[in-house]
């Protein structure tokens, strides 16, 4: 099905038959129909856990950064505090962290709010952003607007649109397709046939084109 196509894709299923190829440093951005998150844990440590090398130096700096508010604090933890941006320093952590923190402005998330506390349109945020701040070349969605209202589907589109990365998508949402889509990648009988166009054109090109099989 679509989901074991994408998977198969992105690098996360085998394939039966067959090879699939990628580009060395090909960075990919996968946003599943059902995106498995903790519910324990926090906003900002789940989009930060998209990223490679310095994800626990920034969960744990904003985790310090929190504990160091409170009034009756560890004095310890300023110590903590300083070891951590000095290796988020050496590590260019800190343009990381502004990347994270822009991605989840763009989103209105709180870096704070509980996964758990979060409606299924916000977890599918959430998820989002976290494929984001790896700044992807290609971002793959499942069922993008499953779970979200139609303010969530509107704000989705109009993101998508104005998004300047590669984008590959299977969706039942027939108006997000029509919005959204300007290549379509159709399997028919064993084969693939690409169309650039939006969805009304690939419907009208696909009537010819069976039209001209039957005569």
């Amino acid at each position: 099905g679509k989901t074991s196509l994408l998977k198969v894709i992105v690098g996360m299923a085998p394939l039966d038959d067959g090879k699939v190829w990628r580009a060395p440093s090909l960075r990919i951005g996968y946003v599943p129909q059902e995106p498995p998150l903790d519910d324990a844990a926090t906003v900002f440590d789940t989009v930060a856990g998209g990223l490679e090398g310095v994800q626990s130096l920034l969960i744990e700096y904003h985790d310090v950064l929190h504990r160091l508010a409170a009034p009756d604090h560890d004095p310890a933890l300023q110590n903590r505090l300083d070891e951590l941006s000095h290796a988020l320093e050496a590590n260019d952590g800190w343009r990381i962290q502004s990347r994270i923190e822009t991605t989840l402005q763009h989103l209105d998330l709180n870096a704070d709010d509980k996964i758990g506390n979060l409606s299924g349109g916000w977890r599918k945020r959430v998820a989002l952003a976290r494929a984001l701040v790896s700044e992807p070349d290609l971002l793959v969605l499942d069922e993008p607007t499953n779970h979200l209202d139609i303010a969530a589907i509107d704000w989705l589109e109009n993101f998508l649109r104005e998004s300047n990365f590669n984008l590959l998508f299977v969706t039942h949402d027939r108006a997000f397709l029509q919005s959204v889509s300007q290549r379509i990648l159709e399997i028919d009988r064993g084969r693939m046939f690409d169309w650039t166009c939006d969805y009304q054109t690939f419907l009208h090109r696909e009537k010819l084109q069976l039209d001209a099989e039957e005569r």
